[in-house]
């Protein structure tokens, strides 16, 4: 995803050396729960979903290490929150072999991202400290429109392809919230510089979502029910790209130390690419 940038830098004028703090993008894999539970007629349904996503990277560096110099430290967070509600109605048919559905309704999302970096520093006789964060959120309520369907793969198999397909379509609100501090202690003098920035705004949030995978099912003997498992590739895109805030705080001593902390909140987008493994059973 488009990570916001939160950093803080130091200059350290007498050894003629930068050390930068940034916090670590989210790359990696995470585990996401999908819940779903519905009633469907011959033709007619209603199928609810829950689906919520929460990652985290943590980065963190002891202050004092014994012989390194200058002495140095940092702790770094990056989280993510992420979850849509949802109500569809669901219209079923048949074209040819292939189980087709179309469905409709209401959803709700929010998406939310957090990232801080705190960071300290002796350089000389100076005590230095630094702190940035960044905070954006998206919500809202929409529509959302699905398509799906699946095909035996031969005649009379309990094992079926299948595809689902979504796009929805919020309206709600985006927030960007930014703060920077710089601090330098000398036993001469103190500097310190605080700031901050947020804006709200009015926006939409678009979720696009595709599965594709295979389904086996089969009827169980101790229950008027059919079990299936099913494992598919998911892409799933988020997109509220509006909102922006920035700010900076800065604090130096002239020839010995300069340290400057930076933040900025753009808009959130999110490209994620994975797997998905389910399991349940139909009436």
């Amino acid at each position: 995803m488009n990570s916001a940038e939160v950093r803080y830098d130091m200059d350290d004028d007498q050894a003629s050396t930068t050390h930068s703090f940034v916090v670590d993008n989210l790359d990696s894999i995470f585990a996401a729960p999908r819940f779903w539970i519905g009633v469907q007629g011959e033709c007619w349904g209603v199928v609810g979903r829950f689906f919520r996503m929460t990652a985290g990277h943590a980065g963190h560096d002891p202050f004092f290490v014994p012989g390194a110099e200058p002495h140095t430290g940092y702790m770094a967070n990056n989280l993510l929150d992420a979850y849509a509600i949802d109500l569809e109605v669901r219209r079923t048919f048949c074209f040819h072999d292939n189980k087709l559905y179309l469905g409709f309704g209401p959803r709700y999302a929010l998406f939310e991202q957090d990232q801080s970096v705190t960071a300290f520093a002796l350089v000389d006789d100076d005590i230095l400290t630094g702190t940035a964060r960044s905070n954006r959120q998206a919500y809202g309520t929409g529509i959302s429109l699905s398509f799906g369907g699946r095909h035996p793969l031969f005649c009379n198999s309990c094992a079926h392809f299948f595809f689902n397909m979504r796009a929805s379509i919020l309206w709600g609100c985006t927030h960007a919230e930014v703060q920077t501090s710089a601090s330098l202690f000398d036993p001469e003098a103190t500097a310190a510089s605080y700031n901050g920035a947020a804006s709200s705004i009015d926006d939409d949030l678009f979720i696009g979502e595709i599965q594709l995978g295979i389904e086996w099912d089969y009827q169980l003997q101790w229950l008027p029910a059919n079990a299936f498992f099913r494992i598919a590739a998911e892409y799933q895109y988020w997109d509220a790209s509006q909102g922006y805030a920035v700010s900076g705080s800065y604090a130096d001593e002239v020839d010995v130390v300069t340290s400057t902390a930076f933040a900025e909140a753009d808009g959130l987008r999110m490209n994620l690419i994975g797997f998905s493994i389910g399991t349940g059973l139909t009436w």
